[in-house]
């Protein structure tokens, strides 16, 4: 998927999980880490995990689900841009 993709499918993973609106912008100059958009513990990433997976229609390989790599939303982005998103309704 694209970056762009890979944005929008995070911010709908996250809207949807924390059952408040997320947006993602990219004007920001600093790292920008998921847990000040509310994804505060480690089970709320594992559920992040889930909800993207379920949404863009793939699976994470295991090695992908890091805490490295859902660190931050730049980090989480790039390793999303290594799928192919499902658009199939």
């Amino acid at each position: 998927m694209t970056e762009q993709e890979a944005r929008q499918l995070l911010e709908r993973g996250l809207t949807s999980l924390l059952g408040k609106a997320i947006t993602i912008t990219t004007d920001r100059a600093e790292t920008v880490r998921l847990t000040e958009l509310g994804a505060a513990s480690v089970r709320l990433l594992f559920e992040l995990a889930a909800r993207l997976e379920s949404l863009g229609g793939f699976v994470f390989d295991d090695y992908d689900v890091t805490a490295e790599n859902f660190a931050t939303v730049e980090s989480l982005v790039a390793t999303l841009c290594h799928y192919e998103l499902d658009t199939a309704p």
